[in-house]
Order: structure tokens, then sequence, then C-alpha cells
């Protein structure tokens, strides 16, 4: 568009697109009416003062589109992909005992070779080496005795 003043009306799409009148968008950037005004009659161009006040206000309007005209007047939200989905917890706790209560039974069998084999005594003490303890938030804390 090689409209001298295709910035004003595209000033004057977001305010149509928000249901604006001149004094409320006025009021909402903290301009005076009657720079609206003037704007709108294509008297003035917009000020960068204006258009900074105009996009802080109006966040989701395209500074590419409002200066240029590219692109579309509301800007495209980022994609967001959850990193780690709500689970239902108790389904998550019950396969995991299985799979503990398998590899449990398979260590305690391969430690049993191993303690014939290295001539330890298989009814020594177990001592804890460390405990970790998951949060909600995904966090997580690790202690070990000392």
């Amino acid at each position: 568009m090689n409209d001298e003043f295709a910035i004003n009306k595209r000033i004057q799409q977001v305010m149509q697109e928000k249901g604006l009148t001149n004094t409320m968008f006025a009021e909402a950037i903290g301009v005076n009416k009657s720079s609206i005004s003037q704007l709108l009659a294509e008297r003035n161009k917009p000020s960068l003062d204006f258009l900074e006040k105009l996009l802080r206000t109006y966040k989701d309007v395209d500074a590419n589109w409002l200066l240029r005209g590219e692109s579309s007047s509301v800007k495209k939200e980022p994609v967001q992909i959850e990193l780690f989905p709500e689970v239902d917890s108790s389904n998550v706790i019950s396969e995991t005992r299985v799979v503990e209560k398998e590899k449990s039974n398979f260590l305690e069998s391969e430690t049993a070779k191993n303690r014939v084999i290295s001539g330890e005594n298989p009814n020594q003490e177990k001592i804890i080496e460390k405990i970790v303890t998951f949060y909600s938030d995904k966090s997580f804390e690790v202690y070990k005795p000392v």
C-alpha cells in the first residue's frame, strides 16, 4: 500500500476492531482527543511517541502490521508445548511399583550372584546411599546421609 496515510487507516482499524470511540482510544493510550481526530482526518501522521503508547497499551497489535502493513493486525501467539503434561499420579505409582518390583527381583538375584562370586556376606545390613524427593513443580532434591 503506497498511501501516504495508510498508517492512519490501520490505527482506525485497531479502534474499530476494539470497538473504541476517539475519546476512549485517546484516554486508553494517554493522548489528546484532538490528536486522534487529526489522525483520522489525515491532517497529521502519528508521532513515534503516539505509536509507542499505542503498542504498549495494546500488546496484541503487531508492530510490523501497524508500521508497514505487513502480516496481520493481531500478533500470532507462540505455540506452547507442555513439557511435563499432567498425569494421573495413581496410575503412575501403580505402574512404577510393578516395574520396581520386577527390577527389585532381578537385582536381588543378580546381587546374590555377585555376593557369592565376590565372597560378600548376603546377610549384610543395607545402607541408604541417597533419597530423592520429587515435587509437583517438577523439581527435586537429593539427600545423602552424612
